[in-house]
């Protein structure tokens, strides 16, 4: 009532601020208080529409959705970081509240974000959707059941889940979206199915428990850094329909042994491979026109390399940090490139095997030229 009074007294609402300039500081400070207090006053403080307790005496808070003719699940408030679920949650298929029944469609943004003690979540078939951050850091979450009714998953939504285990994708979803299993590094498996056409950034990075990875020919796109950090992943399969192989795809992915790149790849980004240690074998082949940057700087079990007569672009450290024996180039007609493409241990002590009547033309471009060893033919 005194606030209200106040700004009564003030006259019209475009003369507030002119009137609050000529205050001075104390009255300021008193008007700058009260508006803090009303905005409390006047804000819900809580981020869910109604709070219904399951038959188990677990309360789970919805939001009205779809002109509340549906229900999405949230969390308890607004900070998202508030534990609002612990233990075991059921999410039923519908709810009724005050004598009207809906059916739960949704799993909303951030709804069980940071619930640190949330160890499993059983969806219902009524759900279509997992909003972003749905589970962001549950890190006691070792069980989810998503049924096959959910066509998306939001950005991020299982980031940090660093105790799950495995997880089914259902058979509709389209997109893995762009760190959605982030961080998750007690993940052992992951099941993609045949409607899944991307694999967004990131999607994978730091799942350092996950040992192998199928991924269906529907896949037409794999992220920058989708599987960065996957130190435990020993075999993997790249698609005929994936174009580029994006920057840090690879990356540290220490325990893979072998790559086989399809004839559909035109280039292989920046650091792609970088720090695999235990790769001993990849095949690049005659479609790569590009290989970028320490695309495999650091694979240190790799002895040997083809380059295909198509690469036109080998960028600084494309192979530093690999000790090799034999490097073979197949391109006619080579260009500069840097001499740190190679480690400086594979100029003195390699051999390059290039195409019949090139020797010469190595010789004279910067980079090639480093190599002590030139040879015509193969290896």
């Amino acid at each position: 009532m005194i606030f209200a009074y106040f700004l009564a007294n003030l006259g019209y609402i475009d003369n507030i601020c002119a009137k609050i300039s000529n205050m001075n500081m104390v009255t300021k400070k008193f008007f700058f208080k009260f508006g803090i207090l009303l905005s409390m006053i006047g804000t819900n403080a809580s981020a869910h529409d109604i709070a219904v307790k399951n038959s188990d005496g677990v309360t789970i808070f919805y939001n009205y959705i779809n002109n509340s003719t549906e229900l999405e699940v949230t969390c308890e408030g607004y900070s998202n970081y508030d534990d609002s679920y612990v233990g075991t949650v059921v999410i039923p298929e519908e709810v009724t509240y005050n004598n009207v029944t809906l059916k739960v469609t949704s799993i909303g943004n951030n709804a069980f974000r940071w619930s640190s003690y949330l160890t499993s979540v059983t969806i219902p078939n009524s759900v279509t959707s997992i909003g972003e951050y749905a589970f962001e850091a549950c890190r006691c979450l070792t069980y989810v059941t998503i049924p096959n009714s959910v066509t998306s998953i939001g950005m991020a939504a299982f980031e940090d889940c660093s105790s799950l285990i495995s997880f089914t994708i259902p058979n509709i979803v389209t997109n893995i979206r762009s760190r959605t299993f982030n961080g998750c590094s007690s993940l052992t498996s992951v099941e993609i199915p045949n409607s899944v056409t991307s694999i967004e950034d990131s999607a994978f990075s730091g799942c350092s428990s996950l040992t192998s990875v199928t991924i269906p020919s529907s896949v037409m796109g794999i992220g920058e850094g989708a599987f960065h950090g996957c130190s435990s992943l020993t075999s993997f399969t790249i698609p005929e329909n994936v174009t580029k192989i994006e920057r840090n795809t690879f990356q540290g992915c220490s325990c893979l042994t072998s790559i086989t790149i399809p004839n559909s790849v035109t280039s292989i980004g920046w650091s792609a491979f970088k720090d695999c240690s235990g790769l001993t074998s990849v095949t690049i082949p005659n479609s790569v026109t590009s290989i970028d940057m320490y695309a495999f700087a650091h694979c240190i079990d790799l002895t040997s390399i083809t380059i295909p007569c198509s690469v036109t672009k080998l960028g600084t450290g494309a192979f530093t940090g690999c000790d090799f024996q034999v490097v073979i180039s197949q391109i006619e007609n080579p260009s500069n490139i840097s001499t740190n493409t190679f480690s400086q241990k594979t100029y003195y002590t390699a051999t390059l095997y290039v195409p019949m009547g090139t020797v010469d033309k190595y010789k004279a471009e910067i980079g090639w030229s480093n190599f002590f060893y030139i040879k015509e033919g193969t290896a």
